[in-house]
């Protein structure tokens, strides 16, 4: 019943019926109550309203978010994935190229080794040569006498 039809409304008279100002001002009152709720009622339906709409905006600002965050976490995981993957290859290119330096670097000792021993077996060979051409030498000297005459004199 709207405040309008209450107003509006028409009562029959009897002979000793209610005072028909009282009635008349009380209708006139609770129409403006009943005015006053009905406004309060499209004031709370239309706040109710805004708060779906605010509380769907959010659910979607929710539902965005989480969708985002997903996003970035899967491509954070990607992100590592590939970082490892790649660190993996230059740790086994790094690992390689060692392995090739300390095997030269073993290959070329190996050859300063064999370089020195080489050395050595040379000058050995050498001071045995040396010592048979001065035996030889002095064999020779003390053949020929030269050196006796000055120790008989």
């Amino acid at each position: 019943m709207a405040s309008e039809q209450i107003s509006a409304k028409d009562f029959p008279r009897k002979l000793r019926g209610y005072d028909e100002e009282a009635v008349t001002e009380y209708l006139r009152q609770l129409a403006a109550h009943i005015e006053g709720l009905a406004g309060e009622n499209q004031a709370l339906r239309e706040q109710l309203q805004a708060t779906a709409e605010q509380l769907a905006y959010m659910k979607n600002l929710e539902a965005t978010l989480r969708e985002t965050l997903m996003v970035a976490q899967r491509s954070a995981e990607e992100t590592t994935r590939n970082a490892n993957f790649r660190a993996e290859g230059i740790m086994g290119t790094a690992n390689e190229q060692a392995r090739r330096i300390i095997q030269r670097a073993q290959d070329e000792i190996g050859a300063c080794q064999a370089q020195v021993e080489e050395l050595k077996r040379q000058a050995s060979l050498y001071r045995q040569n040396f010592r048979m051409l001065m035996s030889a030498q002095l064999q020779i000297l003390e053949d020929s006498g030269i050196g006796q005459e000055h120790q008989g004199g």
